[in-house]
């Protein structure tokens, strides 16, 4: 049985992050079964079900609130194999050899996303997976209609800005660059899209030391 380290970057609820976790296959055993794949610790599925004992997640998230109820939710599952870190992905410093990196709804609100991609395709493992769900304007939307598309699921942000910046455009960019078997999906009449991919290799780091 080895270890598996899986980062998540964003705390959000959400449903349709399960579609996400699917991507990850996670395996805890080299020859592949034991497949586990839990979603956010705070939202998506129980990390105690199942054999899960050497599985190790970590969230990531820069709001107060957000933490605060992963943090409710752990203690309320008595998780014990799961940390939170407060920190903004764009300079968040990966551990090495992590398994598999989930975002939810965070990584277009970061206009560093192609650098976090980046990141952390080099802190992956041989094979470690990346999965990206989030939001993006329709191409053939008109930015009236996106705008109001949006507003409800962004309401802190600069809605203008982000259409203009078309984040989920570098994201992908990114994604195919850095990544192998990369695969992208829209979802909900092209308003979220789900994007995935492999690690080529291994990056040269040192392993993760718990």
């Amino acid at each position: 049985m080895k270890k598996l380290w899986l980062g998540i970057i964003g705390l959000a609820a959400a449903t349709t992050a399960n579609a996400a976790v699917v991507t990850l296959t996670l395996s805890l055993n080299d020859d592949g079964s034991g497949a586990s794949a839990p979603g956010s610790f705070a939202v998506y599925a129980d990390v105690s079900q199942g054999d899960n004992s050497g599985l190790f997640a970590f969230g990531v998230d820069l709001t107060d609130a957000m933490l605060a109820r992963a943090q409710d939710r752990i203690k309320g599952n008595g998780w014990s194999n799961v940390s939170l870190v407060q920190a903004d992905a764009a300079s968040f410093d990966f551990p090495a050899e992590v398994d598999a990196i989930l975002s939810t709804y965070a990584l277009t609100q970061v206009p560093e996303c192609a650098a976090v991609i980046a990141h952390g395709t080099a802190a992956l493992s041989a094979g470690g997976r990346w999965a990206v769900l989030d939001l993006k304007v329709p191409s053939s939307t008109p930015g009236w209609l996106a705008q109001l598309g949006t507003a409800t699921a962004r309401p802190f942000a600069s809605i203008d800005e982000w259409i203009m910046r078309r984040p989920w455009e570098a994201i992908r960019a990114a994604m195919q660059e850095e990544l192998a078997d990369f695969a992208w999906t829209e979802l909900f009449f092209g308003t979220a899209f789900l994007a995935a991919g492999s690690s080529q290799s291994g990056h040269g780091r040192a392993p993760h030391q718990p």
